[in-house]
């Protein structure tokens, strides 16, 4: 009877024989993580898209290009979209922590009674790599759709080719529950090499079952490269 108990728990020991965070703590964390920079994204870059669109439509985008070249008017385009969606995070985050310093000790008193190592789940090593994927793939998507806004000169032609800006990222996010559930398999390093998945996919591989940390900054080289 000791030996059939059904509350075990499920750890993922790493080659150098360090015990990784439980799996329910890794996928809470990674998938919540994978949406925010997934919906931070698809918001802000659609609104850049289309701000390029109406300009281009209505002929401002001519006289602004009589004072700036095209690179200097993209690259703007593209900085304010990612600082803008910065703070829009700093906002989200700074809400969340003012109310986990008012909860935190329910918070606690809740984790200890299911087992919840609550460390785990806000790791400060999940943190540093979510700051570095979350900023180099915010920048990557949105060159991806400040291009195919470029590409467009009306907002109906716009919602049809959305699509093809929007399909990497959806694909790379179907992709981490794979690698959530296969986190040392050759696909799973594979995918995290590519640059359109790497900021999602290489965050999933960090939080559940740390790679090697030369893979972990070779995808970071690459995903600059790419950009």
């Amino acid at each position: 009877r000791a030996l059939q108990r059904s509350d075990l728990d499920s750890v993922t020991v790493s080659a150098e024989g360090e015990e990784q965070g439980g799996f329910e703590a890794a996928l809470f964390s990674t998938l919540a993580l994978a949406m925010l920079l997934y919906m931070s994204v698809i918001i802000n870059g659609q609104g850049m898209a289309m701000a390029i669109v109406e300009e281009k439509s209505s002929r401002l985008i001519e006289v602004i290009l009589g004072a700036v070249t095209a690179t200097e008017f993209m690259t703007g385009k593209i900085l304010g979209v990612l600082g803008s969606g910065l703070t829009q995070l700093a906002v989200w985050v700074g809400g969340a922590l003012v109310g986990l310093i008012f909860i935190l000790p329910t918070l606690s008193l809740g984790a200890e009674l299911g087992g919840i190592d609550i460390a785990s789940i806000l790791s400060i090593e999940l943190l540093f790599y979510f700051s570095i994927f979350f900023t180099l793939g915010y920048f990557l998507y949105s060159m991806l759709f400040a291009t195919i806004a470029a590409t467009c000169t009306s907002t109906e032609e716009l919602g049809q080719a959305m699509f093809a800006a929007v399909l990497p990222m959806v694909v790379a996010l179907m992709s981490t529950f794979y690698v959530i559930f296969n986190p040392s398999t050759l696909t799973s390093r594979v995918l995290s090499l590519l640059p359109p998945f790497t900021p999602l996919v290489m965050l999933a591989r960090v939080n559940v079952l740390r790679p090697p940390l030369w893979e972990v900054w070779l995808g970071i080289v690459l995903l600059v490269l790419g950009i």
